[in-house]
């Protein structure tokens, strides 16, 4: 009878042993190992994410690139013909620049009929 006194008070009146060195340090070392392999798992995940936008930042540049190459090819081809027209114009046909007052300009409204332009 005695010993179930004694098992019951040292069953309520527990008081917890002070944590030895040892305890906290595996303690500390699970925390730290289970951050590492949280940190592994996520962070592939961010970086797909990140590279994800700046694929499609590139993808955007790149669009808009082609379409300023697209225009200056135009310009240029235009700007070319333009020139070689002038050149054939000047050798082949012998034709010169107008000399000032050899141009006159003409108003022509649209906005009358047919009939009252003339």
């Amino acid at each position: 009878m005695k010993m179930k006194k004694k098992i019951q008070a040292h069953t309520f009146n527990q008081q917890s042993e002070p944590l030895k060195l040892l305890d906290c340090m595996l303690y500390t070392l699970s925390i730290a190992l289970f951050i590492v392999a949280v940190l592994t798992y996520v962070f592939p995940s961010v970086h797909m994410v990140n590279l994800t936008y700046e694929y499609e930042e590139l993808r955007r540049l790149k669009a808009q690139s082609e379409e300023i190459q697209d225009r200056l090819k135009i310009e240029y081809s235009s700007k070319l013909s333009l020139n070689q027209i002038e050149e054939k114009a000047r050798t082949h046909l012998g034709m010169i620049e107008p000399e000032e007052g050899q141009i006159v300009f003409m108003k022509y409204q649209y906005d009358q009929p047919v009939e009252e332009r003339r």
